[in-house]
């Protein structure tokens, strides 16, 4: 069931990489800076407990999942200007509700579960954004938050 969500997880990222390599920047909650950041990814993959990059020079680099909340294409600003790094916040609340704010317009919500399909597809088009994941069986979902022309993926684990 694990290497479902993780293939589900895949297909997410796969299409953001292009021909040319990307760099990934990988965050967890607590460091403002990314925890690990890797330059010209040609592939990511995923295993039942880690996140593995690979780049354009062969060299594979494995992350567990335990280390990191979530991982962005683009470095996010410490200056807060017209960025998602000014505020975002992802968090389940007693695993039920799901709560996003930032301190610029949240242009777009989705969600998807671990078998890739879409849960939530929502425009706040606010600084907040709630919504109940109450009715989502246990799993691992990753939520993608757009604001402006910024993206930011998000894992959520409910238990």
């Amino acid at each position: 069931m694990k290497k479902l969500k993780l293939w589900a997880t895949a297909f997410l990222v796969f299409p953001c990489l292009g021909a040319m390599g990307e760099n990934v920047y990988v965050y967890n909650d607590a460091a403002g800076e990314p925890v690990q950041a890797f330059t010209d990814i040609r592939k990511i993959t995923f295993t039942e407990d880690a996140m593995h990059v690979m780049a354009a020079n062969g060299t594979s680099t494995e992350v567990l999942f335990a280390y990191f909340n979530y991982f962005t294409f683009v470095e996010k600003e410490n200056s807060g200007i017209g960025t998602i790094a000014s505020g975002a916040v992802v968090f389940l609340d007693k695993g039920n509700n799901l709560s996003i704010t930032s301190d610029n317009v949240i242009s777009r919500v989705e969600m998807f579960s671990a078998s890739g399909n879409k849960v939530a597809d929502d425009t706040p088009m606010s600084g907040l954004y709630e919504c109940s994941i109450e009715t989502c069986p246990m799993g691992l979902y990753i939520v993608k938050v757009t604001v402006g022309e910024h993206q930011e993926y998000h894992k959520i684990i409910k238990k």
